[in-house]
């Protein structure tokens, strides 16, 4: 039998894993390795095996690979399972200490600094850059160099502008690409202090419209400033100020302006016209890498054509069903508005509808979705399960965490940012409740703009969000849990939905049910 092992995976991957229909991880790894396509959609779910099918494809392409992740925690997660075969991870320079800016170090001030603000990078000559963690012989860069498996961040990937000292890589592999679209348009904004405008370049904010003539003037005084300006931290201000500005040159783009109490944002409406340039940088193969990537999220990163590789799920829906009550039964779902609009009764009547599962599942750990702060607040004040009920603020999220993935039941835990990047495997939950509708405000200019140029941009958003939230309690293949719907905006949703082929195949499963009895077993 062929093994992973066999082609140079680390010996924890015994086997390839099968799938229901009989095809395996190697299949998958096949199609991506045989397809002639510079883009490739790689939709594959939770307990798929993505990181292994994508670094053995990578591996057998015999060429340089790099991997993007989106946050440290996959990075790390990436490195822990496959260092051992060469894979080379490359953080932000922010996490090298700069050896000349520490104590007994040539440029110390008094401030340890990394080596984001290292005086080597303005031109000042350091006697033990070669020392360097980053720079330096056997350092971080030099180790990317001779790699031919390397990771790094989204964010650091775009920030690096002379990225050709990476060496060319021949494979771009985006995992979780659908967060690629929310992390180019972050990096692609624009801020402006109009008090720095005013002191350091005399100029004052941009005029709205036609401001071509303004970014020429400010980036012809902002060089002058970073030639004459000997201080290591200012000029990496004075260089991102640059580049910040030769993006809103960027032809064909779209932007949104905003008052700010310090000045102005300028936001693109869309970044598909930054995708190639910040991203796919001539890369001659790119695998894009999902458990809801579809059409519509590559065309919003850039990508018209593409060849499709879907892993099938391994999660047979009898183990993990997604729940709504029908209006006829016992529990007629609340349409869950602003609170203004619900009044009292609807909203006590929403949360007993909550009570009334919590009252057979105190045996197993529940997760609430909540949005909002607010309308945690009203499920703890209101639930006659409080008692039980673990929860934070925006500043103790990682406390109520690690104190709900480790208490026994009866635990519920009632968190607004519980979604996508948490997870909770086996006995950590074994029940999920959407208790709203993950709707955003369409009315902020950004959407509004959106939405005039893709009318179910809102709706695909929404529905993303639910997917990636659904799958929560459900992170291996023997795993099991519940997702129970407590928002009667459901019904209505679902209908809008049908379009987006991917999004069905999911939400078809949803059980409108008059009365529901007992755990999944």
């Amino acid at each position: 039998m062929t093994t992973p092992s066999q082609f140079g995976l680390p010996s924890k991957f015994e086997t390839f894993r099968v799938y229901p229909s009989g095809s395996t991880q190697w299949n998958t790894v096949e199609q991506i390795v045989l397809s002639t396509s510079r883009f490739i959609k790689l939709r594959a779910g939770t307990g798929t095996g993505k990181s292994l099918i994508y670094t053995l494809a990578a591996i057998l392409e015999e060429r340089r690979a790099l991997i993007l992740t989106p946050t440290k925690g996959l990075q790390d997660q990436l490195y822990g399972d496959f260092s051992s075969i060469g894979l080379t991870d490359l953080k932000g320079m922010s996490n090298y200490p700069c050896k000349a800016l520490q104590p007994y170090g040539e440029f110390y001030t008094g401030t340890l600094g990394n080596c984001n603000i290292g005086p080597c990078l303005f031109g000042s000559d350091c006697t033990v850059k070669n020392q360097c963690d980053y720079f330096g012989i056997g350092g971080a860069l030099e180790k990317v160099k001779n790699a031919k498996l390397v990771q790094m961040n989204y964010h650091k990937w775009m920030s690096s502008a002379n990225w050709s000292m990476f060496n060319p890589f021949d494979i771009l592999i985006c995992d979780e690409v659908h967060q690629a679209m929310g992390i180019l348009h972050g990096f692609c904004t624009v801020i402006l202090n109009a008090d720095w405008l005013k002191n350091e370049l005399h100029m004052g904010l941009p005029p709205e419209g036609d401001n071509v003539d303004w970014c020429k003037t400010s980036i012809s005084k902002t060089k002058i400033l970073l030639d004459t300006n000997n201080d290591y931290q200012e000029k990496l201000k004075l260089s991102k100020f640059i580049a910040s500005i030769n993006r809103l040159q960027t032809e064909g783009v779209k932007w949104i302006r905003k008052s700010t109490k310090e000045g102005i944002t300028l936001s693109p409406v869309w970044v598909n016209k930054f995708a190639e340039r910040l991203l796919y940088r001539g890369i001659p193969k790119i695998v894009l890498v999902s458990a809801t990537v579809d059409d519509k999220t590559l065309r919003y990163i850039g990508v018209r054509k593409c060849d499709e590789v879907i892993v099938e799920p391994i999660f047979p829906s009898e183990r993990h069903p997604v729940i709504h009550f029908a209006k006829s039964g016992p529990m007629s779902p609340v349409s869950v508005k602003r609170k203004e609009d619900m009044g009292e009764g609807n909203i006590t009547k929403w949360v007993d509808q909550m009570d009334k599962v919590i009252d057979t599942r105190l045996m197993v750990k529940i997760a609430i979705l909540t949005v909002s702060y607010d309308w945690q607040k009203e499920i703890i004040q209101r639930s006659r399960y409080s008692q039980f009920m673990i929860y934070h603020n925006r500043d103790t999220t990682k406390n109520a965490l690690k104190e709900f993935r480790t208490v026994s039941a009866p635990s519920i835990l009632v968190s607004p940012v519980v979604g996508e990047g948490t997870d909770f495997i086996y006995d950590q939950a074994r029940c999920l409740f959407i208790a709203k509708m993950p709707f955003f405000w369409i009315g902020d200019p950004l959407v509004a703009a959106r939405l005039k140029d893709d009318p179910m941009y809102h709706d695909f958003v929404v529905g993303r969000t639910l997917i990636q939230n659904f799958g929560r309690d459900m992170r291996a293949s023997d795993d099991y849990g519940e997702v129970f719907i407590f928002d009667g905006n459901w019904q209505w949703f679902k209908k809008r939905v049908n379009w987006i082929e991917e999004v069905s195949e999911l939400f078809k499963e949803c059980r409108d049910i008059e009365d529901y009895k007992g755990p999944v077993p």
